[in-house]
């Protein structure tokens, strides 16, 4: 069954409808079934009250403007919030998947690459249910890819213009982008046939654009760098190297070997039982002219990242999020197992397996969206009263102004905008932030 369920799957076609097809289901069960987001949707609603350049420096203020330019458009609404968050989502598997298949010798393998993030637990749940700015980070990360792709296949100025857009917008998006792409052009830069594509006059295009693309929150951010001394950015006390080096540095591979494999798990388990053989060597005529450079190319800038992934956590001991930078790595594993010998048969059954992992989420949400309000030991992040809570400040004689909200540990200022939402919201939680 799930050989012929992964079968289906593994072509172009079927494969674009299922990703269109499930994202418009994961979409209508988030938009229209919730009565309100979770933290981090609640914060995008109060912040789009009003555009600003940045809302505070501990995010950049891209995902806001999406929210905002939608909302302009369809109204505040959860089902306009949402539409922002699923159609990043569709877009990161397509693009992998337009990736891949730039590079593979055999589409079955590109869309089995395509489909490895289902096995993500971080990335198939945890995105779809919280988050918001590193939606749009993996989204702009796979983009960057794709452009460098198209640079060295084709290596058109208008692909390093669109290189700018997303080295800009992914910066706009989440502060580990810079990670990403940098380990990523550090990796180019260390191929000769890269280099010659990519580091060129044209360059000049790509960094202009992303430059124009920045400059805004650039400037804001400037502006706001004199409360940044008075924020810790980690866990980490800053002489905690100084004192113990060795246990800092125990301390943070340990860290950096849990959290990765956490992140990227239960796909870690799993590769290794359909692909076995990609931990073989790879024998020395395997050398296909795409795929093993585009290995090679991914392989060194996940070094790179491992590298500053390390230095972060022996400086400040990231959160997960960090980690969302390591979302090509299904695909340089994928075509290792390529080149290594893998045999095809198991692409099916991996694929089958991806999609049944990925039916698992909105049956889970639904089961969650039923149970969450009779456990009366937890609390109902996903199921709270707003409707009812704003009609009782109706009730109470609220007409208009401003409503005054603590938002711990519910966000009930962005969430009472959906049926409050000619007042202001402010609250304490994001003192930043003025309306």
């Amino acid at each position: 069954m799930l050989a012929s369920l992964g079968d289906t799957l593994l072509d172009r076609r079927r494969f674009t409808l299922a990703m269109l097809g499930y994202f418009l289901l994961l979409y209508a069960i988030q938009a229209f079934l919730f009565p309100g987001g979770v933290n981090d949707d609640s914060e995008q609603l109060l912040y789009s009250q009003s555009f600003q350049f940045g809302y505070g420096l501990r995010n950049p203020p891209l995902y806001t403007w999406l929210v905002i330019a939608v909302q302009r458009v369809f109204g505040v609404s959860l089902w306009a919030l949402a539409l922002v968050k699923f159609l990043l989502l569709a877009g990161t598997y397509l693009l992998l998947a337009a990736a891949a298949l730039r590079i593979f010798d055999d589409h079955r393998w590109a869309i089995a690459a395509a489909l490895a993030p289902f096995g993500i637990y971080f990335v198939a749940w945890d995105a779809v249910r919280n988050y918001t700015h590193s939606v749009l980070m993996i989204c702009m990360a796979v983009l960057t890819f794709y452009c460098l792709l198209r640079i060295v296949n084709q290596g058109r100025w208008w692909w390093h213009a669109a290189l700018g857009l997303a080295i800009g917008a992914g910066t706009l998006a989440k502060y580990n982008y810079l990670l990403f792409a940098g380990a990523l052009l550090a990796s180019a830069a260390l191929d000769r046939d890269v280099r010659r594509r990519l580091w060129n006059p044209r360059m000049v295009v790509t960094l202009l654009v992303a430059a124009l693309v920045l400059l805004p929150f650039l400037l804001y951010a400037l502006d706001q760098t004199a409360g940044l001394g008075s924020r810790p950015i980690g866990r980490k006390e800053s002489t905690g190297l100084a004192t113990a080096p060795l246990e800092a540095i125990q301390e943070g591979v340990t860290h950096l070997v849990v959290a990765g494999a956490s992140f990227l798990s239960p796909l870690l388990l799993l590769l290794p039982l359909f692909f076995w053989r990609a931990f073989r060597p790879i024998e020395g005529q395997a050398d296909d002219a795409k795929m093993r450079p585009a290995m090679n190319l991914l392989g060194r800038a996940l070094v790179i990242q491992l590298a500053g992934v390390l230095a972060l956590e022996l400086l400040v001991a990231p959160r997960i999020h960090i980690y969302f930078i390591f979302i090509l790595f299904p695909l340089w594993f994928l075509l290792r197992a390529r080149l290594a010998g893998a045999p095809p048969a198991a692409l099916a059954r991996f694929a089958g397996t991806m999609a049944v992992l990925a039916l698992l989420v909105p049956a889970a949400i639904l089961v969650k969206f039923a149970t969450d309000p009779l456990k009366a030991s937890r609390k109902p992040y996903v199921n709270m009263p707003f409707p009812a809570l704003s009609e009782r400040l109706k009730a109470a004689g609220f007409t208009g102004g401003t409503v005054y909200s603590w938002d711990e540990s519910y966000g009930l200022s962005g969430n009472l905008r959906l049926y409050l939402p000619e007042a202001r919201y402010i609250t304490p939680n994001f003192g930043h932030f003025s309306p």
